[in-house]
């Protein structure tokens, strides 16, 4: 039983399974959780259907979103972008936090990571939502990179405590 109170009551992390080129918004498949390494769930786990998130419980919502990209040799500079989106009526989704990033390949492959995060203040199951997103700047030579036996890019979902 989870007790009521302001601090950390749910912990849930999920991974991208396979990798990807280029633009996708949101990501919608091959999202798993995390269940390798000794990898934790605490509370009720989030669900996810086509990509978009549920909360199981109000409160505030630390959402963190890892993306680990790479570009080609062929694509000597790599502009990453990733996205959290929101939605606060259950369908309308709005731009939340951007996070970029840069690979700069000068005769090899690149690879660099984009941190991003946000506060999300969840008052209604029902209508609050949350989504992810990549989308490279320059073409569809990044890869947004995902394994089903390690983390690579990641969507860790926090309950911080009360709204």
């Amino acid at each position: 039983q989870i007790p009521s109170g302001n601090f950390i009551s749910h912990i849930d992390q999920w991974r991208l399974t396979t990798d990807f080129n280029g633009d996708v918004d949101p990501i919608t498949s091959n999202l798993e959780r995390v269940d390798t390494d000794g990898g934790a769930l605490l509370g009720t786990a989030m669900t996810q259907s086509s990509g978009v998130f549920s909360f199981p419980v109000t409160g505030l919502w630390l959402i963190q979103f890892i993306a680990f990209q790479g570009s080609s040799a062929n694509n000597n500079d790599g502009r990453l972008r990733c996205i959290i989106d929101t939605a606060t009526d259950g369908s309308t989704f709005s731009q939340a936090a951007l996070g970029t990033g840069n690979t700069h390949g000068t005769g090899g492959a690149a690879e660099a990571s984009v941190n991003l995060q946000f506060i999300f203040d969840v008052t209604n199951v029902s209508t609050h939502k949350v989504a992810f997103a990549v989308n490279p700047l320059d073409n569809n030579n990044t890869v947004t990179k995902g394994s089903s036996d390690s983390t690579l890019t990641s969507f860790t979902f926090i309950r911080l405590g009360n709204t």
